[in-house]
């Protein structure tokens, strides 16, 4: 159930219309608009939610107000006639580890709100983990931008979730807004059977990948999730215990976790981009190659074509070798020629301290500006997502330019493979 939090009774029509509930936070009305609360309950037939923090007789006044839940922190040992109580836990500092413990401690009511911040994506997962072993009706997701892909995923694990209307109507750290949250159009297309898929890395925001994979499930009818989680190195190990347990189908990875997640999956891969979960636990593949191989195909053969690689990195190798797989006569050029030369070595490509003559270029750095001299008519691939500086200024020298955008849905194809197929 997606939830609208209201703070002036101005907001009650536009969450009307958007949400599946709406919560009058009466900490938050004014005096003033208090009074309007007994009109605008009945121009509703959705479930309303009266929340505060603590009894006030202003409040005391609604009594004759029928919500049908009312919201206060689970120490208040208060009922409102004839509405459920949601008995809540509010934590705005860290994520316990004793989360069972505190439940346990509630009391008695109708349902459970258990909501923490998250300093890790680690204590988002944990959040998840907690929801999904309970069988008392239970809300429960964390707060922070951290904790933002647990409010999306928290309805497949049997949790309600709040949006605001607006930044400006946010109640909460980290809360979903409706205008920007493209995910929120899912909600109603997920159940307890939805598979959750993920962009795993640590610098995420750019990244649309979580439209072009939510779109691609609700067009083909895929009973499938698709969200971010930022994540660091160290802490993959517990993540991908934590996502065994919450029953994850796959996830795409980007930088700069392509090699470090390989110690954890199944299979002996270098340099991953695609992970599946089978029965024996998550299998590692790479569709950055293929991917970028096929958009920069679709410009012209690569056999017996000169391609320059800027940049040494993971993203570099996975291109590098399909390169060469079909065809192509590969060098490397990157700021560490060291670097260059040991991707080189291992691929048996070629390296070059400066770009050479080429029929193909492709930066595959992370940098959009980067300096190169560009030839008339060859094909130049930026893996950046967007226009990029790079790209503008080959498109203007009279090259045949390729986005990563381009590259991306090229290599999402090959992903749905995996996760489906595979």
């Amino acid at each position: 159930m997606l939830v609208v939090p209201i703070k002036s009774a101005l907001q009650f029509d536009l969450a009307h219309q958007k949400g599946d509930a709406i919560e009058f936070r009466l900490d938050l009305f004014s005096d003033s608009e208090l009074i309007q609360i007994p009109q605008l309950k009945k121009r509703t037939t959705k479930p309303v939610i009266f929340t505060f923090k603590s009894l006030e007789n202003k409040y005391l006044d609604l009594l004759s107000v029928k919500p049908d839940y009312i919201d206060l922190p689970y120490e208040i040992p208060f009922t409102w006639p004839s509405s459920k109580r949601i008995a809540s836990y509010h934590n705005f500092e860290r994520t316990p580890e004793n989360l069972e413990e505190i439940l346990l401690q509630m009391g008695v009511a109708d349902y459970y709100k258990v909501v923490t911040y998250a300093n890790s994506s680690l204590d988002a997962m944990r959040m998840l983990r907690f929801l999904q072993k309970q069988k008392e009706p239970l809300i429960a997701f964390c707060m922070g931008e951290r904790g933002r892909f647990s409010r999306l995923l928290a309805p497949i694990y049997g949790s309600w979730t709040f949006a605001a209307l607006s930044e400006a109507e946010r109640t909460a750290a980290g809360q979903l807004v409706l205008e920007k949250s493209a995910e929120i159009t899912r909600f109603r297309e997920v159940d307890n059977n939805t598979k959750v898929y993920a962009l795993l890395g640590e610098s995420l925001e750019k990244s649309p990948s979580h439209i072009a994979h939510n779109d691609y499930f609700s067009n083909e009818g895929i009973n499938a999730f698709y969200t971010k989680i930022p994540l660091h190195a160290i802490e993959l190990k517990e993540f991908f215990a934590l996502a065994k347990e919450l029953g994850f189908g796959g996830f795409s990875v980007t930088m700069p976790l392509k090699v470090s997640v390989a110690e954890y999956l199944h299979n002996g891969i270098e340099v991953c981009n695609t992970i599946v979960r089978k029965k024996e636990g998550f299998f590692g593949y790479n569709t950055d190659g293929a991917g970028a191989l096929n958009a920069i195909e679709k410009k012209g053969h690569v056999r017996d074509k000169k391609m320059v690689i800027l940049g040494a990195g993971s993203s570099a190798y996975a291109i590098g070798k399909e390169a060469l797989r079909r065809g192509a006569i590969v060098t490397f050029v990157n700021r560490t020629f060291e670097r260059a030369k040991s991707v080189a070595k291992k691929l048996g490509a070629r390296v070059a301290r400066e770009v050479e003559e080429y029929d193909i270029l492709v930066n595959a750095t992370s940098c959009e500006s980067i300096e190169a001299p560009f030839t008339p008519d060859a094909i130049v691939l930026d893996i950046m997502h967007g226009t990029t500086p790079f790209t503008q200024r080959a498109r203007a020298s009279g090259c045949k330019t390729i986005t990563g955008y381009e590259m991306f849905l090229e290599q999402g194809r090959l992903q749905y493979d995996y996760f489906f197929n595979g």
